[in-house]
């Protein structure tokens, strides 16, 4: 195997930081999902929901998975993703070694840490999608969405948003469903 050059080095750790940014937005969004869209109890004021955040700071993205998993019931392939996207996101924060095949030393190293960070990056990118499809689902559900649109059409009428409404909206019921006595 060759050995990898500077450029190679600058593109891993390129892709390892998109991976971060990526997996940091999922995890804000899985965060405030539990805190609004599921929460265990209505937040009714204010005060209530700055506690909340405040006691969801020091919880880990394992932690916010569980719970979810505690409040919502998850369609096997959703549950899926979450585990993974739990597992990758904690190698590439905490523990890049564990990644198989993981060199700095030759190309073939990094090309596997680049793959890797890519999987990441990937999957976090999805639950930002799921998880953003949510959060305009129940923008909508509150009628907050024709005035989201009027004050910010460069964002509601994005490419982003426009695609979740085509492509995952519609299916946000068989990624979950209410548990009963949840």
């Amino acid at each position: 195997m060759s050995k990898p050059d500077l450029k190679n080095v600058r593109v891993l750790c390129t892709n390892i930081g998109v991976a971060v940014i990526a997996c940091q937005t999922a995890e804000r969004l899985i965060n405030s999902s539990l805190l609004l869209l599921f929460p265990k109890k209505p937040v009714r004021t204010v005060e209530v929901l700055e506690q909340l955040e405040k006691q969801h700071r020091r919880k880990t993205l394992g932690q916010f998975i569980r719970a979810l998993r505690q409040r919502v019931g998850l369609a096997p392939e959703f549950d899926t993703l979450l585990a993974n996207f739990l597992e990758h996101r904690n190698t590439l924060v905490h523990d890049l070694q564990r990644v198989e095949g993981h060199t700095f030393s030759t190309y073939g190293g990094l090309q596997q840490m680049n793959e890797y960070a890519r999987r990441a990056t990937s999957e976090a990118l999805r639950l930002t999608e799921i998880f953003a499809a949510f959060f305009d689902a129940w923008s909508e559900q509150l009628g907050m969405r024709d005035k989201l649109r009027a004050e910010h059409p460069e964002v509601y009428d994005s490419t982003f948003f426009t695609n979740i409404r085509e492509t995952i909206t519609p299916f946000l019921n068989h990624l979950m469903y209410e548990k009963p006595n949840a």
